[in-house]
């Protein structure tokens, strides 16, 4: 026996099993999780707004208004949110914030999960930009970052705590962020972009544009409109440096 030193209660063997005592009904509450799961997927959550499909992963990424519909559904909380851990160095520009975000029931109150969430100004998304042609540069303007960091930081922690509580992790990647705040990383190419990349490749064979553009971006693609932002970026830069110089 040992004794539990928050409550000195005297605990066994025995009572460290993990097995429920009732995991018909436990297995049963599972399925009707999943299913309703399934159900919200196909029927209630929108692509592009509540879930995005990334390039190169296999699971729709969650957004934050896909988070707060779970909770809608499920009827969970946030509860108040705790500073974990902070590094601000201001001469560097190093800013770095991690957050703890419960997650509360609200019929009865009780804290169903714990999530957590980081944010730092080296993450590639902010400690570069890029100009009109693609060409990356460092973000002159770190510090100006805080604020973007700990909001950034929360809903890492919240969608993190949703996705526990909800097991909604066996149908979603953790939260990538919303792809307008990525810098172009994930967000989809602009229509102007897709138009653009067209015109470059007018009067090369499809199969032949997929080649060359698959090729610029390091991955396969199938289509114009799988690009993302940055890719769109690149291979517009990319077509321009090939160009020939226009004639004296």
């Amino acid at each position: 026996m040992s004794i539990n030193p928050e409550n000195s209660v005297t605990v066994t063997k025995r009572d460290y099993s993990i097995m429920p005592h009732d995991i018909e009904a436990q297995i049963n509450d599972a399925i009707k999780m999943r299913d309703a799961l399934t159900k919200l997927f196909e029927n209630l959550l929108e692509m592009g707004k509540d879930y995005d499909r990334i390039p190169g992963t296999d699971k729709p990424t969650l957004l934050r208004s896909g988070a707060e519909m779970l909770c809608k559904v499920f009827h969970l909380s946030q509860g108040k949110s705790d500073m974990l851990d902070k590094n601000e160095d201001w001469d560097k520009g190093v800013f770095s914030y991690t957050i703890g975000m419960p997650l509360i029931h609200m019929d009865t109150g009780v804290q169903v999960a714990y999530g957590i969430g980081a944010a730092n100004s080296l993450e590639k998304r902010h400690r570069y930009r890029r100009d009109a042609a693609g060409k990356q540069y460092d973000n002159p303007d770190k510090a100006d970052l805080q604020n973007t960091l700990i909001k950034m930081a929360n809903k890492r922690a919240f969608i993190d705590a949703v996705l526990k509580a909800t097991g909604a992790s066996r149908m979603f990647a953790q939260n990538m962020d919303d792809l307008s705040a990525s810098a172009g990383q994930y967000e989809k190419a602009s229509a102007k972009q897709k138009d653009f990349i067209k015109h470059m490749y007018n009067g090369v064979a499809g199969g032949g544009a997929m080649a060359d553009v698959s090729g610029i971006c390091g991955r396969e693609v199938k289509s114009f409109e799988d690009l993302t932002r940055a890719e769109a970026s690149k291979i517009i830069s990319v077509k321009k440096s090939k160009s020939p110089p226009p004639e004296a």
